[in-house]
């Protein structure tokens, strides 16, 4: 830990690394109050107490610094309102992110931006999509989601955690019909690990380029009670980042 980057209260940052040496990390929340300010994170928004003076505003936020590590300062931006906005920063400088179920660009992370295409859901896995993640390479524009289902009860190990969008220009996307990950995790030694829920996405790439592990939040119990659903055990068990290696040319682990 080397220092708080955005106050209370914020949620969800999205770092990415600027085409002129800035860096940016959009998130959702102002960070209106001190590092430590706000032991309630809402008034109503999440269906707890909150004090006035820490709102969860949903509206999408970016903060900038010259390097990596600070100091960050807020952005006034034309990004429209957004939550869990997905920014991508294209090998040619355009910021592209997704908002909402549209895709939009821009040159500079303050604007203006410009609606890219708008698309659906439509063709992939049932449930409530959330938390996109964006990325591109080779073959085109990619986008990861959190899907949960409430039908989904019990024993989670067949529970909906995920989704995949194509697109090879970022005009025409298709959705997968399958998950591309589920609440299976396969470990190297043979053994098999069942979370409950699996949230945020989010890879990372070596400096080649080359994606080498999935990031996501998960919830460490396999069964929930009858009246929870799967993606609701994460309030009342113990949860944690889960980071697991993609099997490479250059890297044969199994996950």
């Amino acid at each position: 830990f080397a220092d708080v980057a955005i106050d209370v209260w914020s949620h969800n940052p999205a770092p990415v690394a600027l085409a002129d040496g800035r860096y940016a990390i959009f998130h959702i929340g102002r960070g209106l109050n001190g590092p430590n300010g706000g032991h309630n994170c809402t008034a109503g928004q999440f269906g707890v107490g909150g004090r006035e003076e820490s709102p969860a505003d949903l509206g999408s936020v970016i903060h900038v610094a010259e390097a990596a590590g600070g100091p960050w300062k807020p952005l006034q931006t034309s990004l429209p309102s957004c939550n869990n906005p997905a920014p991508w920063v294209h090998s040619n400088g355009t910021i592209f992110i997704v908002c909402g179920n549209s895709l939009l660009s821009a040159q500079d992370p303050a604007g203006p931006y410009t609606t890219v295409t708008a698309f659906t859901h439509s063709g992939g896995p049932a449930g409530t999509y959330e938390d996109p993640y964006l990325y591109v390479d080779s073959r085109g524009f990619h986008l990861l989601y959190h899907v949960y289902n409430y039908d989904d009860r019990q024993t989670c190990n067949n529970a909906t955690v995920s989704a995949h969008a194509f697109s090879v220009d970022g005009f025409t996307w298709t959705m997968g019909a399958v998950q591309p990950y589920t609440t299976q995790i396969a470990r190297t030694d043979g053994s098999t690990v069942t979370v409950s829920t699996r949230e945020r996405p989010k890879m990372f790439f070596d400096k080649s380029g080359q994606m080498t592990h999935l990031l996501n939040a998960v919830c460490s119990r396999t069964e929930c009670p009858a009246d929870h659903p799967c993606v609701d055990c994460k309030l009342e068990a113990w949860d944690y980042t889960l980071v697991a290696p993609f099997e490479t040319e250059r890297q044969s682990v199994v996950v």
